[in-house]
């Protein structure tokens, strides 16, 4: 079991959110989905420099939360 969460903060409205999913992770070895992966992500590593390796997280769980600024 892993856990994967992402978060979002908006300086501008002092909002966000924040999203958790717990489960199971696997390595992609299917040369069809690697390509598929590695041609349509809409991110990059944070660490920067190409990756090569892809997980696949299936969720038992998933939870998440908006933050919201209060005038």
């Amino acid at each position: 079991m892993v856990a994967f969460e992402i978060d979002n903060i908006d300086d501008v409205t002092v909002g966000g959110w924040s999203v958790l999913a717990v489960g199971e992770l696997e390595a992609v070895t299917e040369p069809e989905e690697i390509r598929y992966l590695t041609t349509t992500a809409r991110s990059q590593p944070w660490a920067g420099g190409p990756r090569t390796h892809w997980m696949k997280l299936t969720p038992v769980r998933l939870t998440g939360r908006r933050v919201a600024h209060e005038s």
